[in-house]
């Protein structure tokens, strides 16, 4: 009789976690009145303009492929940190420089990385014996070839908040999740700001959907992005991420905010996209000045590891630089 008791206290647990889930989880609407799109943009806009350098530890697991079916899963997010997370914005307006190092043994095992005195982001990884590298021209970064780099660092200054909401010549649209349709994100529910970016419309043409970034709207926690969706001109999602755990960093203009907890996906697409994932726990996250060249994509790179330049037939691992 115990025994069946106890089975129907579990089922009815079960039941009403279900129902939880079916109805929207546990999130309550918000009461407090919605911001306009012009105030969610204008303080996402002011924090990344305070943001000037961020500097962390990060536990990593990485899981990247290409279209050849080359893969390697490297990483853990328990126990010591295993990379370092270095950004830096450049003077002129120019990206920013930035690198992502996996280290086992003190040995750099994958860099994603933007150089800017060199005109070139990258990624390259080298895990064991297997090993592969891919890079690009910053000047045609925006151009859809760039979709080939597994883990592409362009993406990931955006992601942690380091540029405006929207570049010059894009158009946004902002919506509000209602009542009962939550938005779920890091397995949980959410009520939010939807953000759409478009890019500049070809005359006589519809805009064209960029991104998606999804604010948060609640009565405890100020508009943080805690998803973004990024995609292509064909419409298809390229890269979808989740961002949480948000760390206050200290910066010369004031503090800022800047989340410490992401998970970037790459979904498949068929020869196009091989299905790529990057989880990263972030620590110790403040600004702090480096040595440049950290950021140096030639000198970094392993002897002999050839890096394929995704605008043109062979990029050079030697000098960093398109081969003509």
């Amino acid at each position: 009789m115990k025994m069946q008791r106890a089975r129907q206290a579990a089922a009815g647990v079960l039941a009403g976690v279900l129902l939880a889930v079916a109805g929207g989880g546990c999130v309550v609407y918000p009461k407090t009145p919605p911001l306009s799109q012009e105030q969610v943009m204008g303080q996402y806009n002011d924090n990344a303009q305070r943001i000037t350098a961020l500097w962390a530890r990060a536990n990593v697991v990485a899981d990247v492929g290409d279209a050849q079916g080359h893969r390697g899963r490297w990483g853990s997010l328990l126990g010591s940190p295993n990379a370092l997370l270095i950004a830096s914005k450049q003077e002129g307006g120019s990206a920013p420089a930035f690198v992502l190092i996996g280290r086992e043994a003190g040995v750099d095992i994958f860099r994603a990385g933007i150089d800017p005195p060199a005109g070139v982001y990258y990624f390259w990884y080298k895990f064991g014996d297997r090993g592969g590298g891919w890079g690009g021209k910053l000047a045609q970064a925006d151009q859809p070839h760039a979709t080939q780099v597994p883990v592409n660092p362009m993406q990931m200054v955006s992601l942690l908040g380091l540029l405006p909401l929207a570049q010059p010549g894009q158009t946004m649209q902002m919506k509000v999740t209602p009542s009962g349709k939550p938005i779920w994100s890091g397995g949980k529910p959410h009520y939010a700001y939807v953000v759409k970016v478009f890019e500049p419309a070809e005359q006589g043409a519809k805009p064209v959907l960029q991104r998606e970034v999804y604010f948060a709207y609640s009565d405890s926690e100020p508009p943080r992005p805690f998803r973004i969706d990024m995609f292509d001109r064909q419409g298809r999602l390229r890269t979808r991420a989740d961002l949480g755990d948000y760390r206050t960093v200290q910066m010369p203009e004031g503090p800022a905010q800047a989340p410490s907890r992401l998970t970037i996906a790459w979904p498949r697409i068929g020869n196009l996209q091989a299905g790529n994932q990057l989880d990263l726990a972030l620590s110790e996250v403040q600004s702090r000045s480096v040595n440049p060249k950290v950021f140096d994509f030639r000198i970094n790179l392993p002897e002999g590891l050839a890096v394929r330049d995704v605008d043109q037939p062979q990029f050079s691992p030697q000098e960093g630089s398109v081969q003509k």
